[in-house]
């Protein structure tokens, strides 16, 4: 099975592309900036063609080993094409890949997510003023955390699902409500900025704070960027790091802040606040 994952502006703009296969004979190659252009063009052109002559919006397309799922939103296009390819030599089959459409729509929504991680959409606003603006710009350094939640999904069925796919540490329920309770500030020395304190390790879920849930619930797919970010970054594994991130399900336009100090090289402390001020957390 072979993954192709594309994101570009509804100007046809490449912004990120990454292949991935399940075989392990063979790595996908690269393309080239032109090719990838080309792409891009070709992928926007075809849906703008259905858009003006069926009056529809392109959702989905199968052809024999080949399963393409397509997203759009005001300002980016992405589309996810699996294709069936045999072990023995690497060549497309036509059987029917196996992946769901609700699984490959669900990839293209955290692809989605990703980038307002990074931006917001707020950050977006300079694709609608300037619809041919090249948003690597503005995303450059990301696309290792790009890549790697596109590859976790791959080969992490229970991640394909909504809802699902974030490991827990497996503790005692009084142990777990211990490290919770070290999450928690004291009353009488409480930011109340602060809306959520996780601790991670080995990629997985040790105990989450959530003192006011009233204001900030933080959910499933929230929780997998926020692993997937600070495990797939490596300058932040060697400081203390007070970065914006943007979770969109909470306020796609505005940012949140992340306190991020690695305990050890895989024990990861993450704090996040409405404010942005680092004092916050002495």
């Amino acid at each position: 099975m072979e993954l192709d994952v594309v994101v570009c502006s509804t100007s046809g703009k490449p912004v990120f592309r990454h292949r991935v296969s399940t075989l392990t004979t063979k790595r996908p190659s690269e393309e080239d900036e032109s090719s990838a252009s080309s792409f891009s063009s070709s992928l926007q052109g075809l849906l703008s063609f259905v858009a003006c002559t069926q009056h529809e919006e392109l959702l989905e397309l199968q052809a024999a080993g080949c399963h393409c799922v397509f997203r759009s939103s005001e300002s980016l296009t992405f589309a996810a094409i699996a294709r069936s390819v045999q072990e023995e030599d690497s060549v497309y089959n036509n059987d029917t890949p196996s992946f769901a459409s609700q699984c490959l729509q669900h990839l293209l929504q955290l692809l989605q997510h990703q980038i307002l991680f990074v931006l917001s959409d707020r950050g977006l606003d300079v694709l609608r003023r300037q619809p041919g603006y090249d948003l690597r710009e503005l995303l450059n350094g990301t696309e290792r955390v790009t890549r790697s939640l596109t590859e976790l999904w791959a080969t992490t069925p229970t991640l394909r699902f909504k809802d699902c796919g974030v490991l827990f540490v497996r503790l005692k329920p009084e142990r777990r409500r211990e490290v919770t309770r070290a999450l928690e500030f004291d009353e009488n020395i409480s930011a109340p900025s602060m809306i959520c304190g996780l601790l991670l390790a080995r990629k997985q879920v040790v105990a989450i704070s959530q003192p006011n849930k009233k204001q900030f619930s933080i959910l499933v797919d929230d929780l997998l960027l926020l692993i997937n970010f600070v495990y797939n970054t490596p300058s932040l594994a060697k400081s203390e790091t007070w970065t914006p991130i943007c979770l969109s399900n909470f306020n796609a336009r505005g940012f949140l802040y992340a306190y991020v100090v690695f305990l050890t090289s895989d024990v990861c402390l993450l704090l996040l606040s409405s404010q942005q001020s680092p004092e916050q957390f002495p």
